[in-house]
């Protein structure tokens, strides 16, 4: 169970950590998900026309890629005389300026002229709330020259990218806890139905497992009987214990079974205190002296006189 919550907390926090197309800046979050499409974005110009898409790979399909190690990652391109130019492989990190998050495409065909050199793509999004989706505008090349541009620059308009306030630490948390509930939860009834349907042999409805309120809140009572009876008071609030010979009830108020334990140990015992009680003879009672001098009047031995005196 340990090992379970610390893979989801740890699960959980890498996949927070690395949402894609997301980022914080200023106190202010951006997300630009929504934005990935099934159909590539097209920006036509004169003579060329670019494909991409953001978040994700190009979905379109690609013709002899130019200098490209894996073309199902291109996040641009633009088709060329000998094939398709890639103007950037796909990238979901953000980068924020003048509250503006901009997408960098980079690593793409070798620049002509400058085999050296990648080819590269950035695209500007700007908040505009007049606009749902919007679509991607040409902006600027350098080189200028078409034949040797390597550097590409697109603006895109949209109310995606605005910002809305960032969730603090109570937010993260609580989104952390309620994924690691989900995730115990759909673990626990997976296991549950396997075992119910495949060593009791349930069927139909009774295959899957079910938690009635009353019955958790009544182990939940059970628990906690158990351990208040283990615990004495003394012991969790740090009070010092008394020694055996002054046990008292105030001294085993933690435990609450011990008066009839002991009742039990005595009433039950072979030897109880009453056995011992009938088992003392009772004192011989005490004789007068005086009674003992009248009863022995009369029966003098010899040579003894009226006093008890014996005279020789």
């Amino acid at each position: 169970m340990l090992r379970l919550l610390i893979s989801s907390l740890l699960f959980v926090s890498c996949t927070y950590a690395q949402d894609s197309c997301t980022t914080t800046s200023n106190g202010y979050y951006y997300d630009l998900n929504s934005l990935q499409a099934k159909t590539d974005y097209e920006v036509k110009t004169e003579g060329r026309t670019y494909k991409l898409n953001v978040c994700r790979g190009l979905a379109s399909e690609f013709w002899n890629p130019v200098g490209v190690d894996r073309p199902e990652d291109m996040g641009a391109k633009f088709v060329g005389e000998h094939g398709d130019f890639s103007t950037g492989q796909k990238n979901s990190t953000l980068v924020v300026e003048d509250n503006n998050p901009i997408l960098i495409y980079s690593g793409g065909s070798p620049c002509p002229g400058a085999s050296n050199l990648k080819a590269s793509t950035a695209v500007r999004f700007i908040c505009d709330t007049t606009v749902s989706t919007g679509a991607p505008v040409f902006v600027a090349q350098l080189p200028p020259d078409p034949q040797s541009a390597c550097a590409f620059v697109f603006e895109w308009r949209t109310n995606v990218a605005c910002s809305t306030r960032a969730s603090g630490f109570f937010g993260r948390v609580m989104v952390v806890l309620l994924t690691f509930v989900v995730v115990i939860f759909l673990a626990y009834f997976v296991t549950g139905t396997l075992y119910r349907r495949y060593v009791l042999q349930f069927r139909g409805v009774e295959q899957f497992p079910t938690v009635a309120p009353a019955g958790l809140f009544k182990a939940c009572q059970e628990a906690y009987s158990q351990a208040r009876d283990r615990v004495p008071e003394r012991w969790s609030s740090g009070l010092p214990i008394p020694s055996i010979n002054s046990w008292s009830d105030h001294a085993r108020s933690g435990f609450r079974r011990v008066p009839q334990e002991e009742e039990g140990l005595v009433g039950n015992s072979r030897y109880s205190l009453e056995d011992d009680e009938e088992a003392i003879p009772n004192d011989p009672p005490l004789v007068d002296p005086s009674s003992i001098q009248a009863s022995g009047e009369g029966r003098r031995d010899p040579g003894m006189d009226n006093n008890g005196v014996i005279r020789l």
